[in-house]
């Protein structure tokens, strides 16, 4: 053996988990403007990039009844002119400037992305503010959008997994706005107007309830500078945002069966209402979920893919919102499996409450999300996206500090004790879309099944 050789490997051992890569989060400054805007900078001078990002505490939650997708479609026309610029303007002005851009509305927040050179920040700011303050909403761009929305939507009911996410979030949430897709109905959409959409940007976007993120090569006396010169003369106060509606109680636990006649395979989600980004028991519900079906090599995983053979991949996650949003567990299947793979996901549903995770398991769940902090913020809009969270949901500001040793203290105890109080078994909306012709009996051997066309009729 060379000098230069190691030890001989043994590969008849698995190899002992690598130690976590030292990291630690950003020091972020905070400061505000006269105007209520909130300012937050990282610094990290490793390059000469910025992550640049203002976002609203203003979302899908906050569509009127009878208008959802206005804070989608609002955010969608943000970028189709703006100040002086049309839309093909705009989108040169990006292009010169080597902008990566991003806007978007979620359910709980708006936002406007960019990634430049630190070079361009002036121009890239002077961008952003015309964007977010001065959008056109010119009625020909809006048209286009909604135009290309609809088409959207109808493209949606040939795409199975479209189809089963929109029909899940129904059963489990009904009437509440959940229970309707972020971006809008066909009907919803087509009743919007250019003139509605301003009249929406004037009343949300205000920068009481805004807050701009820089992160990257920058300091905080600059950051400051530059949302004063391009954001200070901003004014408009909202009023305080209520609370989210309560979620309705879940039904006893059945099949929702949407008929696509002629499917190769079913999309199975199994979903009910979760828990609250703000929960107590964050730190937990992330080692739980990691046991159950987040982590390479979860039980969800294991189960149907490796020794069942039933799908490439199953999976579940808790979609944490201001409300209760869905707790869902989920796969692609065969679909002469259908039946068994439905059987296989509630018996390990059921198991995360009774068998406890061995301590194999929690190491690889601990493994995979403390390990992985490290390559998750290596970017800074990754970094970005942890600061926005952290002021849209409250949360502590040394919260990401402690993020490992938070993870690293969950015992199986308390992810035994977690699952029983945030995941019931008893009460889960199991939708199924496939060929009803071919799988519903299998279906209704198991449980009560309901039938539905793909646009949710029943049949």
């Amino acid at each position: 053996m060379s000098a230069t050789q190691g030890a001989p490997v043994d590969r008849t051992r698995e190899p002992a988990p690598l130690q976590p890569k030292p990291f630690r989060f950003p020091a972020v400054t905070r400061a505000g403007l006269a105007n209520g805007l909130r300012v937050c900078v990282a610094t990290r001078n490793q390059l000469p990039l910025v992550s640049a990002m203002i976002a609203f505490e203003y979302g899908g939650t906050e569509d009127p009844a009878g208008e959802a997708g206005l804070a989608v479609m609002t955010s969608r026309l943000l970028s189709e002119g703006a100040g002086a610029r049309s839309a093909t303007e705009l989108a040169e002005e990006a292009d010169q400037l080597g902008l990566s851009l991003d806007h978007a509305s979620g359910w709980d927040s708006s936002a406007v992305r960019m990634r430049m050179l630190q070079q361009n920040l002036d121009p890239a700011m002077a961008l952003m503010a015309d964007m977010t303050l001065r959008p056109g909403f010119a009625e020909s761009e809006f048209e286009r959008e909604r135009d290309l929305r609809v088409a959207e939507i109808q493209s949606d009911l040939d795409d199975p997994r479209s189809i089963v996410i929109e029909r899940s979030s129904h059963f489990v949430f009904g009437a509440h706005r959940y229970g309707t897709p972020l971006a809008g109905t066909e009907d919803s959409i087509r009743s919007l107007t250019a003139a509605r959409l301003k009249e929406r940007h004037a009343q949300m976007y205000r920068p009481g309830i805004a807050y701009l993120l820089l992160v990257g090569d920058i300091s905080a006396d600059e950051g400051v500078r530059l949302a004063e010169r391009h954001f200070g003369d901003w004014q408009g106060s909202v009023a305080p945002r209520g609370a989210v509606a309560a979620t309705p109680a879940p039904a006893a636990t059945r099949i929702y069966l949407v008929d696509k006649p002629g499917s190769a395979q079913s999309e199975i989600r199994i979903a009910q209402p979760g828990v609250t980004r703000d929960d107590p028991d964050y730190f937990k519900l992330l080692v739980l979920n990691a046991v159950l079906g987040e982590a390479f090599g979860s039980r969800l995983y294991f189960n149907l893919r490796e020794k069942n053979g039933f799908t490439y991949g199953a999976g579940s996650n808790f979609q944490m919102r201001r409300g209760r949003g869905p707790f869902v567990a989920s796969a692609a299947v065969g679909t002469e499996v259908t039946d068994k793979a439905v059987v296989e996901f509630m018996r390990e549903i059921r198991g995360i409450r009774e068998i406890a995770p061995t301590d194999a398991e929690m190491r690889d769940a601990k493994g995979y999300l403390s390990g992985g902090l490290a390559v998750d913020l290596q970017s800074n809009g990754s970094v970005a996206d942890r600061i926005s969270e952290t002021e849209l949901f409250k949360l502590p500001h040394d919260h990401m500090d402690h993020y490992r040793d938070l993870i690293l203290a969950v015992t199986s105890e308390e992810v035994i004790a977690t699952a029983i109080r945030a995941i019931d078994p008893d009460h889960l909306a199991i939708t199924v879309v496939g060929d009803a012709e071919k799988i519903r009996p299998g279906l209704e051997k198991l449980m009560p099944v309901e039938v539905f066309d793909v646009a949710g009729n029943p049949k």
